[in-house]
């Protein structure tokens, strides 16, 4: 992702990740604009809710994977 300047950027994405539904927990590094998202047991979070809870941070995801697939733009669901 893009749009992360230091530890509050990545403290502010990592928020909004967590208020996900079905997301346990989330990791944001800022230095490689990499998040990871753990998710509760059993559970997948949206794709598009965490891309889009990624841009309210005022980030820009660039690429998402997880079980559901590789996005490299905004999923349909």
């Amino acid at each position: 992702m893009t749009g992360l300047h230091c530890s509050s950027c990545s403290k502010k994405v990592k928020t909004k990740l967590e208020q996900v539904a079905n997301v346990k927990l989330a990791d944001v590094n800022h230095k490689t604009g990499v998040a990871k998202v753990t998710a509760k047991e059993g559970a997948n979070p949206s794709p598009k809710l965490l891309w889009e809870a990624v841009e309210q941070a005022e980030a820009k995801p660039t690429k998402l994977e997880g079980p559901e697939g590789i996005f490299t733009s905004k999923p349909k669901k």
